[in-house]
């Protein structure tokens, strides 16, 4: 009888791990969707709580995780969080230290704080790394 329910047991998690699969994938896929706001249709505050519910998510790349942050920092900057925005670039270069865009957006959340010395030395920065990428 014990033997009986271990078999039930196991066959049932593998039958509820086969039939959830397919749904947490169109939940990952659907939350990169939406952190990547290709065609800026969602609100700011959408996005970046797909980009957040994204960036939990098991097995994302590290080229994806660097774009989620950058996607949520931009989500932030357009709602006025540049605090927030800042630490996101800042995440996004952590994991791709060669970033172009990441500096760039960087640079223009810095610029929207008041913070010119800063968002200036990320525009020079992001023109190195582009012309070395380019070289």
């Amino acid at each position: 009888m014990l033997k009986h329910r271990i078999i039930f047991a196991v066959v049932a998690s593998a039958a509820f791990t086969l039939m959830a699969a397919p749904a947490m994938a169109r939940t990952v896929d659907s939350n990169a969707a939406a952190c990547a706001n290709e065609r800026d249709e969602l609100p700011a505050s959408v996005q970046a709580d797909a980009s957040t519910r994204f960036l939990r998510s098991f097995g994302v790349s590290r080229h994806d995780r660097a774009q989620a942050h950058k996607s949520r920092g931009n989500a932030y900057r357009a709602l006025g969080r540049y605090e927030l925005a800042i630490a996101d670039y800042d995440a996004a270069i952590r994991v791709s230290p060669r970033y172009v865009e990441a500096y760039r957006n960087r640079a223009r959340a810095y610029q929207d704080s008041g913070a010119i010395n800063l968002a200036t030395a990320d525009s020079e920065e992001a023109g190195r790394i582009s012309a070395a990428q380019q070289g």
